[in-house]
């Protein structure tokens, strides 16, 4: 597997977790427009956990993907191992 498509699944991958452990805090009762939550402080932290998991995950492998390609070098001998005839 190639790096940057390596890049592109972590991607997929943090995408996922951002988007079910949001969907988890919500399941949970922490909702913008609720006055209070019903969540206990384990699943505040593993929901949190996981948001944050997934963001960093997002940024680091956005970053990945987004990188300009490293440009190709032809393979020159340097002087001291030019072929012998």
């Amino acid at each position: 597997m190639k790096r940057q498509s390596a890049a592109v699944i972590g991607l997929v991958v943090s995408a996922g977790l951002c988007v079910g452990f949001t969907g988890f805090l919500i399941h949970v009762g922490l909702r913008l427009d609720a006055l209070s939550g019903f969540a206990t402080p384990a699943e505040i932290y593993l929901g949190g956990g996981g948001l944050l998991t997934g963001v960093l995950g997002l940024a680091m492998f956005l970053g990945l993907v987004l990188r300009p390609a490293e440009p190709l070098r032809d393979e020159v001998p340097a002087d001291d191992e030019t072929p012998r005839a």
